[in-house]
């Protein structure tokens, strides 16, 4: 009421006063049509999101790292949601970026009047998923994978003891990433077979931890603050965004070999590298599950084992050789020159 209380006072007192002081009444005549344009756009504008006209991204992706390298797999699972229907384009020019649509449900089959469309991949000169078609109030998925650089490593120095039979519970720990990691905690098996955690909390770029491991008995539950359920601006208008089912599957104790350490972070926010087109009306929400694996586990279980073969054994040298002996009929002379 009070936009249409105010559209009318523009449109006709304020109309009317203006060009009357002008000395040109009938031209309010002419802007009436503009000052109505105006005010539809205007109220589409300031009340899309109530009106029902809005589009939204939502993006939850992991990120997985080795020791010592600086650039990690990230992968993403990107949700676009539209109330009337819009084609999108993902785009990105990092040049590792594949992206292809992704189901939200296993036995999806089409309903009537639905039909199979068809996107288009471009790899060159940047990468482009085009023609991704979501319907009118429906979401669709997006999956996604590409290398990224974080511009360093992350650094993990285990105390060493003289006692080789010992186990240091101490180590450090260095974010050389411009990434600032959120709820960070270090879990590890030991060579005994026990189980533990290190919670380190917040770890800025550039900062240093040093690390206490304590036992954690396998039915002990994490720390409480170890949550990984993302609270955004708007999050009590918009769903609920967590990536808790992700990071159990890395928390779990038996999912750790013997010698093997894992760090376990969130990036509270989605990161840069893909530009889907409409961008979306609404903030982007989402984050970034983040695991390093610091230390690897021995192969004890599993040695690595000599080929039964090598190629020599059914390929003598002169076998590979003659293929370059043997001349190619194209480098023959002709016989006329």
């Amino acid at each position: 009421m009070r936009v249409l209380v105010l559209y009318l006072i523009v449109l006709v007192p304020a109309n009317w006063i203006l060009f009357r002081t002008l000395g040109h009444v009938e031209w309010a005549w002419v802007a009436a049509p503009i000052i109505a344009i105006g005010g539809m756009v205007a109220v589409v504008k300031v009340a899309q999101l109530d009106i029902g006209f809005a589009r939204s991204q939502n993006e939850l992706a992991v990120l997985e790292l080795q020791p010592n390298y600086s650039r990690g797999h990230l992968t993403r699972y990107t949700a676009l949601y539209t109330s009337l229907s819009t084609t999108y384009d993902a785009n990105s020019e990092n040049r590792t970026t594949l992206a292809l649509p992704f189901p939200s449900d296993l036995s999806f089959t089409l309903r009537p009047g639905q039909s199979v469309d068809t996107v288009t991949y471009h790899g060159e000169p940047a990468v482009q998923l085009a023609d991704f078609g979501v319907s009118s109030n429906s979401t669709s998925l997006l999956h996604s994978e590409q290398m990224i650089d974080l511009g360093g490593p992350i650094e993990y120095v285990a105390a060493t003891l003289d006692d080789a039979t010992s186990q240091t519970n101490s180590a450090t720990l260095t974010n050389r990433t411009n990434l600032d990691l959120k709820r960070a905690g270090v879990l590890r098996r030991t060579s005994d077979g026990t189980f533990q955690i290190a919670w380190i909390g917040d770890l800025p770029p550039g900062r240093k931890s040093k690390l206490s491991f304590e036992a954690l008995k396998e039915q002990e539950k994490l720390p409480a603050e170890w949550s990984f359920d993302l609270i955004s601006a708007g999050a009590e208008r918009g769903p609920k965004l967590s990536l808790e089912p992700l990071a159990q599957l890395v928390r779990q104790s038996k999912t750790l070999e013997p010698g093997e350490t894992r760090l376990i972070a969130l990036i509270d926010h989605p990161l840069a590298g893909l530009q889907v087109d409409p961008a979306s009306s609404q903030t982007t929400r989402g984050g970034t599950l983040m695991v390093v694996n610091l230390e690897s586990p021995a192969l004890v279980a599993h040695p690595p084992k000599p080929d039964q073969n090598m190629h020599l054994d059914v390929a003598s040298p002169r076998d590979e050789r003659e293929p370059e002996m043997q001349s190619n009929p194209e480098d023959l002379p002709d016989a006329d020159s």
